[in-house]
């Protein structure tokens, strides 16, 4: 064996129990705090979408409810993945509803456009990640 493929092959055999004791670990990643995560969305929100002060305060506010209701959804105490995954996409959901009574059509327009190209972001992210751990 030469000395890159030894090195190689030490490198995989540390690497895959930390690997493997991470993929048994089911907790859910652990999340910043509500208020922070509000706070960070909003002002994305704001730069990206010109928000007035006053639909800042409000957005801010209905970012803040569903931030918390995150927390609550993935807090609960036995509840299955599929459980936790409804919960989050109802507290989207009342967030969308709401914003669309705060935000103007356009702004409105551009935040949904905003959000689906990030889940394709995400979506093709995971898809790579899926491809390289076969």
């Amino acid at each position: 064996m030469t000395g890159r493929a030894l090195i190689a092959v030490l490198c995989f055999a540390l690497v895959l129990p930390a690997a493997a004791a991470k993929h048994e670990d089911k907790e859910p990643a652990k999340l910043a705090p509500a208020k922070e995560r509000a706070k960070e969305l909003t002002k994305k929100m704001k730069e990206k979408l010109q928000l007035s002060g006053d639909q800042e305060d409000k957005v801010k506010e209905i970012n803040l409810r569903a931030a918390e209701a995150v927390d609550r959804a993935v807090t609960v105490p036995g509840a299955g993945r599929y459980d936790r995954y409804q919960a989050v996409r109802a507290a989207q959901t009342q967030r969308d509803n709401e914003l669309k009574g705060v935000l103007t059509h356009n702004q409105f327009a551009t935040y949904k456009r905003l959000k689906d190209e990030l889940k394709d972001t995400v979506k093709a992210k995971a898809e790579l990640k899926k491809k390289s751990s076969s």
